[in-house]
């Protein structure tokens, strides 16, 4: 699996499909390891899954560019694709466009209580913890999110996140369409301000200004903030804890 995003790095995805298949490269221009990869590719079964595409490819120029055969016959090959545009299938002419639906309220609560540890808590931080679940309408980053941002937080702080949850002025962002995908910024946000402390929220922003889906190393991090390097490693544990970083390779986020 290969995560495409909104910025299209095709020698980013040339590598990921070739270090998946054990692939080491002869050539270093691009074309030439698109050259290599579908020689490798087509000469066999394959299962090749795009993460997360944002525009519209067309199909055999642009997976001609990186190397992906489009097989047409009985080899068992499958290109599989995520996208968040519907738009996106129609054009590549999917043969099945399958949607992928929110979780149901029990689904969603379940997730939440898991996440946020609920089992023994205070009933009334049981009821705000309910209507918070109801507000991510389902969406599991925004339940995760938002439940570890909480989790043993005292009874006014999830009050505080539910009625922001409620009345958030960011619904009337423009560039965040649907109701969704306000809902999941919305949580963000709050998570982001439960966070511990100033540094923590200055570490995130930082990391932030990464293009999306890019690797963030640890070292990196360290150069550029480096008034407090020395508890760089304990703010990047707190913002994993809080869902707001994940773990890649070692050393990196």
């Amino acid at each position: 699996m290969v995560t495409v995003s909104e910025a299209l790095d095709i020698e980013k995805i040339q590598n990921k499909i070739a270090d998946d298949i054990d692939l080491k490269f002869g050539k270093n221009t691009e074309s030439g390891k698109a050259t290599e990869l579908w020689i490798r590719l087509s000469n066999g079964k394959f299962l090749v899954i795009l993460d997360d595409l944002w525009k519209e490819w067309n199909d055999d120029e642009d997976l001609r560019k990186i190397g992906i055969p489009l097989v047409k016959d009985e080899k068992g090959c499958k290109i599989i694709l995520t996208t968040r545009n519907y738009n996106v299938c129609q054009h590549m002419e999917c043969e099945e466009t399958v949607q992928v639906k929110v979780l149901e309220d029990d689904e969603a609560w379940t997730l939440f209580e898991m996440n946020a540890g609920l089992k023994k808590a205070d009933s009334r931080v049981i009821g705000e913890a309910k209507k918070i679940a109801k507000e991510c309408k389902g969406l599991p980053l925004a339940i995760v999110t938002l439940a570890k941002a909480l989790k043993g937080k005292a009874l006014d702080r999830w009050k505080d996140a539910r009625k922001k949850l409620e009345r958030s002025g960011l619904m009337e962002i423009p560039s965040i369409q649907t109701e969704r995908e306000k809902n999941a910024y919305i949580s963000l946000k709050i998570s982001y301000e439960h966070l511990k402390d100033k540094m923590s929220q200055t570490c995130f922003l930082l990391c932030a200004l990464y293009p999306e889906d890019d690797s963030i190393n640890v070292e990196d991090l360290v150069q550029y903030a480096w008034e407090m390097r020395i508890q760089v490693l304990e703010v990047i544990d707190h913002l994993k804890d809080s869902c707001l970083l994940e773990d890649e390779d070692v050393g990196s986020y």
